[in-house]
């Protein structure tokens, strides 16, 4: 028997975030895998065991790549208010670049795996409520710097914002403008009460 072929992980990782992200986990195949990741299919399944296996690979390097450094972003800036807002200006000028309307990774597999495939939906609904939780910091951070009213109902706004997330994301994927997703952003934004 031959050597398995060697290969580096994190950029197979990245070569089939992309095809997924783009075609979604049903529309993508084992040869689409292989032929856009330069993996035999022997080397696949030695890795990842299956097509679901290298889908949940997949998942998690988006997590801890995509998603943990857009969070830290959001994390580290100050004062809270122009963090959030910051963010929000981000995220839609990112989900409207050209030929960069995919959306996100992890809402598009929601809407299509999520109610079916258990995995999907624990871990999905983990990195949401992570998001939430961030948010929740952010707007804890407004109130003590003083750039949020400490009236402000952390809970309820932390969820709308994450809410606004995926909407926004949805919307720059079918093709909304970025005015328009600006406009949607600075609406959320305006619940978020000032001193």
């Amino acid at each position: 028997m031959g050597r398995p072929q060697e290969f580096d992980k994190r950029e197979v990782l990245e070569k089939a975030m992309a095809l997924f992200w783009e075609r979604g986990y049903t529309a993508t195949s084992i040869q689409d895998l292989t032929t856009h990741t330069g993996l035999s299919k022997a080397s696949l399944y030695n890795a990842f065991e299956s097509k679901d296996g290298f889908f949940r690979a997949v998942i998690e390097h988006y997590i801890e790549t995509r998603q943990k450094r857009r969070l830290e972003r959001l994390k580290e800036a100050s004062p809270g208010y122009d963090a959030i807002d910051t963010f929000f200006h981000e995220l839609v000028q990112a989900k409207t670049e050209r030929d960069r309307r995919l959306g996100c990774l992890l809402t598009n597999t929601a809407v299509e795996l999520g109610p079916h495939v258990s995995y999907v939906e624990d871990r999905l609904s983990r990195a949401f409520n992570n998001v939430e939780d961030v948010f929740r910091q952010a707007l804890q951070k407004g109130i003590e710097d003083g750039s949020i009213s400490d009236e402000a109902d952390i809970e309820t706004l932390a969820g709308a914002l994450s809410t606004a997330i995926q909407g926004i994301r949805v919307l720059a994927r079918c093709g909304t403008d970025e005015a328009s997703l600006q406009k949607t952003a600075e609406t959320y934004l305006t619940l978020i009460p000032r001193p």
